[in-house]
């Protein structure tokens, strides 16, 4: 199912960037984070949720999206917290507002 592929790519994501933090290997983990969102980026284009009825779509995202947050933290720990946030509330706002 595509739920199990999801849980398959966060797991190895998580696994992966695990061990590049406990190695001190901070470009290692992001670059699994960044897979973890291109997996994420093409399943969008894939599955089109803009064209209604993909109630299972829109949770599996939500879902990694609280993961992508979680694993983002040690990097960006204020963005991690504003989408761990927004992620609970499905309440929209600037991750990173525009300099005036």
């Amino acid at each position: 199912s595509k739920n199990s592929k999801f849980t398959e790519k966060t797991e190895i994501a998580q696994k992966k960037i695990k061990e590049s933090l406990g190695e001190f290997k901070f470009n290692d983990a992001l670059a699994a984070i960044w897979e973890l969102i291109s997996f994420c980026d093409e399943y969008i284009e894939k599955e089109k949720p803009w064209l209604g009825d993909k109630e299972e779509v829109i949770g599996n995202l939500l879902s990694v999206i609280s993961i992508i947050a979680e694993l983002l933290s040690p990097f960006l720990p204020e963005t991690s917290e504003k989408i761990l946030k927004q992620s609970k509330t499905l309440e929209s706002q600037p991750l990173f507002p525009r300099l005036q």
